[in-house]
């Protein structure tokens, strides 16, 4: 079983269903490698504004969770 499923979507909320599963991986660490990290800066007004974005393969996104399914499945 690969019980870390990697999740990601845009404008900050999830979808419906499983549109936001991107896959299940062995490792947290395995899960954790297929996202990148971007950092974008901006000037607003003279004031720097500092923002993350995620990309997973070709997918650009704005937030990522990685769940232990084990937590849902194995509890008593």
């Amino acid at each position: 079983m690969k019980p870390f499923l990697l999740m990601a979507g845009d404008n900050h909320y999830p979808e419906g269903g499983t549109s936001d599963w991107i896959g299940c991986y062995e490792t947290m660490e395995e899960a954790q490698s297929k996202i990148t990290t971007i950092k974008n800066v901006q000037v607003i007004k003279g004031n720097e504004v500092v923002n993350y974005y995620y990309e997973i393969g070709t997918r650009t996104c704005d937030w990522y969770e990685i769940e232990d399914l084990r937590d849902w499945t194995d509890k008593p």
